[in-house]
């Protein structure tokens, strides 16, 4: 009997693996799903900032040979380009995963009450997070244009940094304008002249509370049918070509 019950437990353990309701059934604020998310956005991170650092300084390792005649350096094998936009994704996942899991769990308990409440709290948070670290860092950039920061990187004949370097204004109104103009189309449309990276808050934001509705809308559904609801979503989003 002891044989039996231990052989079930540990068939259960395995099985968590690969049962997504296991993601369901755990705390979010649990130890292991955190250093999870966390490692994984780690590397994530880590990920990106080498893309940037090879555009600036050695665009020619993003291609998969230095010339048509020539065989790839280390640097451009397959392992070694394993970074670049694509882990932007990463980002994307991670955060739907984390704007839906309490919301959801909460529902699949029965406390819709509950589940509102998180999803409430979740909006809120994921809009302050969103856009005050991003107002920041524009802000940074934008004093450091002002002061000649970029002067130096202009003169260079890297594309990514002459692209990703802003031109100081001539005046301290038309400073304050584009100050003013870019902090409202990183939200409008994702340009930002002072951190063209931040195009991905834009869709980011969008897609959050785009996600938030559909979960306000199907929080009293079965699973199956707000998977349902989901799957139709992805369709059409894929279909009228929004990535995000």
């Amino acid at each position: 009997m002891g044989l039996t019950l231990d052989t079930r437990r540990l068939q259960e353990q395995d099985g968590r693996w690969t049962d997504v309701s296991y993601a369901f059934s755990t705390p979010i604020n649990s130890p292991l799903v955190l250093t999870n998310l966390q490692g994984l956005r780690g590397i994530a991170s880590l990920l990106v900032m080498m893309s940037h650092v090879v555009r600036a300084f050695a665009p020619l390792t993003l291609e998969p040979s230095m010339s048509a005649d020539a065989g790839p350096i280390l640097w451009q094998l397959p392992f070694f380009r394993l970074f670049g936009s694509h882990w932007i994704a990463i980002f994307f996942v991670l955060l739907g995963y984390v704007n839906v899991i309490s919301p959801i769990k909460r529902a699949r308990q029965g406390d819709i009450p509950g589940a509102l409440t998180a999803l409430a709290s979740s909006a809120t948070r994921r809009l302050i997070r969103l856009v005050l670290p991003t107002i920041a860092a524009t802000l940074c950039s934008f004093i450091i244009c002002q002061c000649g920061g970029y002067e130096l990187a202009k003169q260079s004949d890297s594309f990514w940094l002459e692209y990703s370097s802003p031109v100081r204004a001539r005046s301290l109104l038309e400073a304050l304008h584009m100050l003013a103009k870019n902090l409202w189309t990183t939200w409008t449309s994702g340009a930002n002249v002072y951190d063209p990276n931040h195009w991905t808050m834009f869709y980011l934001l969008k897609a959050s509370f785009f996600l938030y509705m559909v979960l306000l809308m199907t929080l009293r559904a079965t699973s199956k049918a707000r998977m349902l609801v989901f799957a139709a979503t992805y369709i059409y989003c894929w279909g009228t070509g929004d990535g995000a």
